[in-house]
């Protein structure tokens, strides 16, 4: 069974764990249960979805798939 990846970003703001970047985000990955592999903090939600998949693409790259019509 390949790996499943999931993402998950806080839209609510946690300043009283990071003035700077109250944003967090992780990405969790599925083999025989989940699992977390990369947390981050960002200045946006929009910012956490950019590093986040920036890292994963550097990571583990995802396979493309493409349906047939």
């Amino acid at each position: 069974m390949d790996s499943e990846y999931s993402l998950k970003i806080s839209l609510t703001e946690h300043r009283h764990d990071h003035t700077d970047a109250p944003y967090y985000w992780c990405i969790s990955k599925y083999d025989d249960g989940w699992h977390i592999i990369k947390t981050g903090w960002e200045k946006t939600p929009d910012l956490c979805f950019l590093s986040a998949m920036k890292w994963i693409q550097r990571q583990c790259p995802l396979s493309s798939t493409s349906a047939a019509p």
